[in-house]
């Protein structure tokens, strides 16, 4: 039988019905067998993505509401808390430029970044023979736990690869406290992972490191999640936390409140890393003395989805001439870094005027766009880097694994 929900999308106000064809009379049923008597107008919830009968009753009941209004009521949620920049870095941004510029005049400007600090990186790891056999250790080691515990990550070999090299530059920086470490040996941190996604790469942590504790950030609700396995075998606890990384303040997290942490997460998206950043070390009076960032690392990627008010040093790129204006034109440029192989490509990603599309300025040779592509993700980089040093932490740029395996290989480490 039909409910009546369903039955009120059948019918209109005026008119007839639309199943019998009959005129619509006050108290008209769909059928003998159902005495539906419609009085009302069908309203549409656009949060369930479904047809109700009383769209003023069906707010306090909607699943997606109600979820979403439990979420929000949690402590460490705080809306927009770390989405937006510093003060200081407000002002600097504010401070006059040039005119709006042109995309063309964008290109040219980068061409004239010829700095050594954009053409190299602090450490090489991709090509480091020992960090090489570090990483095949890691790979056996998961390889093995899955063999024992029978549960294995349903992941591509490319991915393993990079979960343990990120693992293993975690650990060759320090990030990693082992259960025998004298510096944590009364309390280990918590390992804390943004953009956990289904968190693999927390699980390839967990069968490497045994006993680790485990925080998992996530905004989306996913299936088929790692810790379903991870719960009934882990030493440590695993939590996941479901908000936006806009909107969490770490130091109000259970798990988090009396114990430091390290911050770690692959392929974190655009403006997710600024976020991330902030979550970690831009202090707040709500903070509590014991919760602290040991270190941070996390591979970057989608510089095009970076976005100007989000950005952490916005001060840093109105020192090199990039504005408002600039930096939508340089985010597109990023884009350029992980083109194909292709040899002949000359017809430009921007999805700005068609003239200027088309123009000769920007029928650029494919090497050179790939050059300038990458340069413009190091300049955004190293913005990061800069306003990590101005807290008084260490922060490097390496390149973790080779471009073949990933061209988003970059790794943005933070230590305190």
């Amino acid at each position: 039988m039909l409910t009546g929900a369903v039955l009120a999308t059948y019918l209109r106000v005026k008119g007839s019905c639309v199943l019998c064809q009959r005129k619509q009379l006050p108290g008209h049923s769909r059928s003998p067998a159902l005495n539906f008597n419609v009085k009302m107008v069908p309203g549409w919830c656009a949060f369930c993505k479904s047809t109700v009968r009383r769209p003023n009753r069906h707010r306090g009941v909607c699943p997606v509401l109600v979820r979403k209004e439990k979420l929000q009521a949690q402590p460490h949620f705080h809306l927009d808390v770390n989405a937006h920049a510093d003060s200081d870095s407000r002002l600097a941004a504010n401070l006059p430029l040039n005119d709006a510029v042109c995309f063309e005049d964008m290109l040219f400007m980068l061409k004239t970044f010829n700095n050594v600090n954009y053409a190299t990186y602090d450490e090489y790891l991709n090509s480091c023979t020992y960090f090489q056999a570090k990483v095949e250790e890691y790979i056996q080691a998961s390889l093995r736990r899955e063999t024992v515990s029978g549960v294995g990550i349903p992941v591509k070999e490319s991915h393993k690869k990079q979960y343990a090299a990120i693992i293993a530059s975690m650990q060759r920086y320090g990030l990693i406290f082992e259960r025998n470490n004298k510096l944590c040996a009364e309390k280990q941190p918590v390992y804390v992972e943004f953009g956990a996604g289904r968190g693999y790469l927390s699980h390839f942590l967990s069968n490497v490191f045994s006993g680790v504790d485990l925080v998992l950030l996530e905004r989306k609700a996913y299936r088929f999640k790692a810790e379903r396995s991870l719960r009934g075998r882990c030493i440590g606890f695993v939590r996941r936390v479901t908000v936006d990384l806009k909107d969490v303040v770490l130091s109000q997290i259970r798990e988090l409140t009396t114990c430091s942490f390290v911050g770690f997460g692959k392929h974190l998206c655009g403006s997710a890393t600024d976020l991330a950043l902030r979550a970690c070390f831009r202090t707040r009076q709500s903070e509590s003395p014991t919760c602290k960032a040991l270190g941070f690392a996390v591979s970057m990627c989608c510089h095009h989805r970076c976005s100007w008010d989000t950005y952490v040093n916005q001060s840093y790129l109105v020192k090199q001439g990039i504005g408002r204006s600039e930096f939508c034109h340089l985010i597109k440029v990023t884009s350029w870094a992980t083109l194909g192989s292709s040899s002949s490509m000359s017809v430009s990603l921007y999805d700005g005027n068609e003239e200027n599309v088309h123009s000769a300025a920007f029928k650029l040779q494919h090497q050179e766009k790939v050059l300038l592509g990458r340069l413009a993700k190091r300049i955004l980089n190293n913005g990061r880097v800069e306003w990590c040093m101005g807290l008084g932490l260490k922060a490097k740029l390496i390149t973790y694994i080779e471009e073949e395996v990933s061209p988003e290989n970059i790794l943005l480490l933070v230590q305190r």
